[in-house]
């Protein structure tokens, strides 16, 4: 099948892309999409806690992580792969807001929702997993994932965009069928049989 440059996809993959790329390099960047990202997050205490109180604290960023993800899974399964792929932006670009709070954690410098008297929770969560002199480390390896997710959507959906056929799903479609011609003979006037009747029956392909 001849590929066929998709112009619209592309522009958008670059936009996106060239919007988000700014967080690889400025981990302090606090964009449109932080705001939504902080929605998500603060639905998320109430949501997970009746789950306990570690996972009513990690609930927030738990839900960061959800949301984006269950439209990945969404837009994939139902064969809208190119949308899925420039979704994955959306979930690198949590991450990125994920890891500049948990680098946060000891310093609690950060301005927090309901002001100074509210608890910190990467503060609590590294604190209660013994791992808070590590949160650098931490919040490390969560802005690599999201920097390797940016790659993956950025690829994605580039590649989706110059050749869209090979991120669409192939139909599990019926068996090839083929014509199988078939001669039927019938008698003369002459008492001679000769072949005057064709016709067509279909079978399937092997």
């Amino acid at each position: 099948m001849p590929r066929t440059l998709h112009t619209g996809r592309l522009a958008l993959a670059l936009l996106v892309a060239g919007y988000l790329a700014s967080y690889l390099w400025n981990p302090h960047r606090y964009g449109l999409l932080d705001h939504l990202d902080l929605a998500i997050h603060e639905a998320g205490h109430p949501l997970f806690a009746p789950l306990g109180t570690f996972l009513g604290m990690a609930g927030g960023t738990l839900l960061q992580f959800i949301v984006p993800s269950t439209f990945v899974v969404y837009f994939w399964r139902t064969g809208q792969r190119w949308s899925a792929f420039v979704v994955v932006f959306w979930l690198a670009q949590s991450l990125f807001n994920v890891s500049r709070y948990a680098a946060d954690a000891r310093a609690q410098l950060l301005p927090l929702v309901g002001g100074e008297y509210v608890l910190h929770d990467w503060n609590w969560m590294l604190g209660r997993l013994g791992l808070l002199e590590r949160d650098q480390q931490v919040a490390a390896a969560i802005r690599a994932s999201g920097g390797a997710l940016y790659l993956v959507a950025l690829g994605g959906s580039v590649a989706g965009a110059l050749d869209p056929a090979r991120l669409e799903p192939r139909p599990d479609g019926p068996a090839d069928v083929r014509p199988e011609s078939m001669t039927v003979s019938v008698a003369s006037t002459d008492g001679a049989r000769r072949p005057v009747v064709t016709a067509s029956r279909w079978r399937e392909g092997e």
